[in-house]
């Protein structure tokens, strides 16, 4: 029970302490202080609350430690900071991955696959959306193992693109069918619905101009798209 008290009180003080720093930081900031006179003051802690992003930070003169004590970890790649740096100052690997640092240079690091993985989960957990992990490198197998949803796979890949595309188009088609007005977006050209209870109005002089065609490279899409079932990569 005191240990519990013990750790509560502990909590409150960071957090009294952290907003001193934000309060502090924001007072300095307001007065016209640039980020290296802050940084000659002392002032560290709450940079990333007051909405200083990881490269102004370093392009300020902070220090790789003095990044990480101000919590950064998003940017750090493209701030400028090199991997074998970051990992001395003791960054763990799911803060790695969302740095901006991908799985090849994490393996070329001396990660195993298998510390990847779970560290790829514990990313998603804190933030790390499938877009991340696409460009980091991981395949579709890796996310789906690491919990990311269907849902979020399928807004993210090539594939989902698609088949949400193909959605559209089957709506399309099902409206054509029931003799209702597809969506007017289909085509700027295509004449707006009528109001509802108005007669439908006769078809324009062409109305291929206001139906998509299927194209070639729609059917090569899907033909990738299919493919991607059965070898699942981003």
């Amino acid at each position: 029970m005191e240990c519990a008290e013990a750790a509560a009180r502990a909590k409150k003080e960071r957090a009294e302490a952290a907003a001193r720093a934000e309060k502090a930081l924001k007072d300095a900031l307001a007065s016209g202080l640039t980020l290296k006179q802050l940084r000659a003051k002392g002032h560290v802690e709450g940079l990333k609350a007051v909405g200083i992003t990881c490269a102004e930070a370093k392009t300020a003169g902070y220090t790789l430690e003095e990044v990480k004590r101000a919590g950064f970890v998003e940017g750090l790649k493209e701030a400028g900071f090199q991997l074998e740096d970051i990992i001395e100052a003791e960054y763990k690997l799911p803060e790695i991955l969302r740095g901006g640092f991908t799985k090849a240079e994490a393996v070329s690091a001396g990660y195993a696959v298998a510390q990847l993985q779970t560290a790829l989960k514990a990313a998603r957990e804190a933030g790390f959306t499938c877009k991340d992990a696409r460009e980091a490198g991981f395949t579709y197998k890796d996310a789906r193992e690491a919990g990311f949803s269907m849902a979020f796979l399928l807004r993210c890949t090539t594939a989902g693109q698609l088949f949400s595309s193909y959605l559209q188009w089957l709506s399309f088609f099902h409206l054509l069918s029931i003799g209702e007005f597809p969506p007017p977006k289909l085509n700027p050209g295509c004449p707006l619905p009528p109001p509802p209870g108005l007669v439908r109005p006769p078809p324009a002089p062409c109305p291929c101009a206001c139906v998509p065609v299927l194209t070639l490279t729609t059917f090569s899409q899907w033909a990738w798209a299919l493919a991607f079932l059965y070898d699942p990569i981003f």
